[in-house]
């Protein structure tokens, strides 16, 4: 069931406000929203009713984005406020967010609406939080004797003129002999400044083994008195800390899933044109090993951009349900040949079975990449354990460095007797390209793909690890009890013939368009080219009646999809074969799209004889068959 979300949408294009609603729906949202198109619109539709977001076009006739958020702060309305835009740059995006825009996204680029509105209103969250933290802090002045926190009240000249229990007992904790050791540093100036000002000073924070304390002056000029309050913020800190490590993951794996989506291109072309010589049959002996050589470098980078995908979260699974407990068993024969003679493996199993629903290949690559990694710290020898068990947890319950959701999990412990992790180094083991191994030695992507696998599975990872003591690694997955249906992979087909029907092939990056050119036309079929959606649709309205197949990239520019193009020739001819070709797995391309018909889907980067075979069985599918006639990616 999708999640209500009050949308506040400020937009003059009645298209694009029908893009951004869709999107929300694809992504989770039931949109209960009002469009708006100037100031006076919104401020009544602010006065009118409570809003969770406000998603704003930067610039309109009259009116513009930065206007938008002065209304809402005239408004003292702490709605979070979206910049959704087709034409913002990213210096005029960094600007407005520095003015209080929580986030900004491009139109044709709306994969991330769904967590950029779930991070803003997060925020959101916690800034009232905060207000209402500091109000109770006020109102509750009066109570410092039963007070949990330290109570105190100074005199101008900064004597403690009263302290409540609390104080003395945090005084004793901190393994101090006066209460006036653990105030900040200077407190007699800022008692003071206080008094002189006659305004509070807030967060002044000290630092004792490892625990931080807050302190909040407040004046009483009635009284020439300052009455301090005082509070340990250690476990708050922390989990800001792991808030703000989780939006800086969550960056880094949508540059990390650009980065795959572009470097597919490249390879598309390498592969391609490797194909194209490779199959003229005009290659000697001695220059097609070193084609080989080529080819199978660009197989391995390939590998590489499905990690980056994997850790992006843009890498879709194909989930069944399966015993931990069996796939632990299963990939322990591999973990034995990975392992050196000096490094004995110990396996231990939790008596019950482990059910969970998770797709066994992402899953064997989590346990293969601990393994290796736990081997890479022991060159010397050592011991590596796996261990399962089961846990349950409520909402009380925490893990040192974990994300604990309430439930039964299944956990799988990697504890290796190795070198260990520096703790300077231990806060960034799962950002991707991070590694501690010499050059050349490791990619930095092992436990990046582990963190982003593991994330996508809905559990999560903790590490443990002391120099010169090993490491342990532990993920979590939630423990399921319904059985879900199995996939069923297609089967390949052994050989693809080309054909001679015509081919408008839709993309804008050109060397990319070079070499699926070329193949196609090598397979005997007739190609028609275009650069963007707005030609491929002058080049169809030319020659509509002579194509069979349209094959476009899913992401273009000048505002419109291989998505939107193919929705609109399907429109006028619902027996046109489609066919989509991207850099990212099919779903997460958003290829599926039962009102335009079935669509198939080819993902990048893709060799001759897989080109071939995805055109040839798009074409000779049957018209109005429903099935999606896809080649994996």
């Amino acid at each position: 069931m999708n999640k209500l979300l009050r949308v506040l949408l400020v937009e003059d294009s009645g298209s694009d406000a029908e893009l951004v609603l869709a999107a929300l729906s694809r992504q989770g949202y039931e949109p209960d929203c009002e469009r708006v198109q100037n100031a006076t619109e919104m401020d009544s539709a602010l006065a009118r009713r409570e809003w969770d977001i406000v998603l704003c076009d930067y610039e309109m006739p009259g009116f513009d984005a930065l206007s938008a958020l002065r209304l809402l702060r005239a408004r003292d309305r702490d709605v979070p406020l979206l910049i959704v835009s087709g034409t913002i740059n990213e210096e005029t995006a960094v600007n407005a967010i520095k003015e209080g825009v929580a986030d900004y996204l491009l139109k044709d680029r709306l994969a991330r609406l769904g967590s950029a509105i779930n991070q803003a209103m997060a925020q959101s969250r916690l800034r009232r939080e905060h207000r209402q933290a500091e109000r109770e802090i006020q109102r509750q002045a009066a109570f410092a004797h039963f007070n949990p926190n330290p109570v105190l009240e100074l005199s101008a000249a900064g004597e403690i003129i009263y302290c409540n229990v609390a104080t003395e007992e945090m005084t004793r904790a901190l393994g101090q002999t006066s209460p006036i050791h653990i105030l900040p540093p200077k407190y007699a100036t800022v008692v003071q400044q206080c008094l002189k000002t006659n305004r509070p000073l807030l967060r002044l924070e000290t630092q004792f083994g490892g625990r931080t304390i807050s302190w909040s002056f407040f004046p009483v000029r009635s009284s020439q008195a300052v009455h301090c309050y005082g509070g340990d913020i250690t476990e708050r800190l922390k989990l800001e800390q792991q808030f703000r490590q989780s939006q800086k993951m969550e960056a880094i794996g949508q540059l990390s899933g650009g980065v795959a989506h572009d470097f597919n291109n490249l390879l598309t072309v390498i592969i391609g044109n490797l194909g194209l010589v490779l199959t003229s049959g005009k290659v000697d002996p001695e220059n097609a090993g070193f084609l080989e050589e080529i080819s199978q470098a660009a197989s391995r980078a390939a590998n590489l951009t499905r990690q980056l995908l994997t850790f992006s979260r843009q890498q879709v699974m194909q989930q069944q349900d399966l015993d931990l407990n069996e796939v632990v068993d299963n990939i322990a024969k591999m973990v034995r040949r990975l392992l050196e003679e000096n490094v004995e493996i110990q396996l231990g199993y939790v008596s019950q079975a482990l059910p969970i629903h998770a797709d066994a290949g992402m899953l064997e690559q989590v346990i293969l990449n601990l393994c290796i990694n736990a081997r890479d710290a022991m060159p010397h020898g050592g011991r590596l354990v796996l261990q399962t068990s089961a846990m349950e947890f409520d909402e009380t319950m925490g893990i040192q460095g974990g994300e604990v959701r309430a439930g039964l999990f299944a956990r799988l412990a990697v504890t290796d007797t190795g070198s260990g992790i520096a703790p300077e180094n231990l806060r960034h083991v799962f950002e991707p390209f991070f590694t501690t191994k010499e050059v050349g030695k490791g990619t930095g992507l092992g436990l990046a793909s582990v963190y982003g696998i593991v994330e996508q599975h809905h559990g999560w990872v903790t590490v443990d690890s002391e120099v010169g003591r090993g490491s342990t690694f532990c993920f979590y997955l939630p423990v399921v009890t319904a059985v879900a249906a199995k996939n069923i992979p297609a089967v390949p087909v052994a050989e693809v013939p080309g054909g001679s029907e015509t081919i408008l092939l839709v993309e804008d990056d050109m060397a990319v368009q070079m070499v699926a050119h070329a193949s196609l036309t090598r397979l005997g079929y007739r190609v028609l080219l275009a650069n963007t959606g707005h030609e491929a649709i002058r080049i169809w309205n030319e020659k509509k009646s002579e194509i069979q197949l349209v094959l476009t990239d899913m992401v273009m520019p000048e505002g419109m999809s291989g998505m939107e193009l193919g929705r609109h020739f399907k429109a006028e001819r619902p027996d046109l074969k489609l066919l989509i070709m991207s850099g990212y797995d099919a779903d997460v391309a958003g290829t599926n799209f039962p009102q335009a018909g079935p669509g198939a889907f080819l993902g990048k980067p893709f060799e001759l004889s897989v080109l071939a075979e995805a055109v040839r069985r798009c074409l000779d599918v049957p018209a109005g068959d429903s099935e999606r006639p896809g080649v994996p990616a």
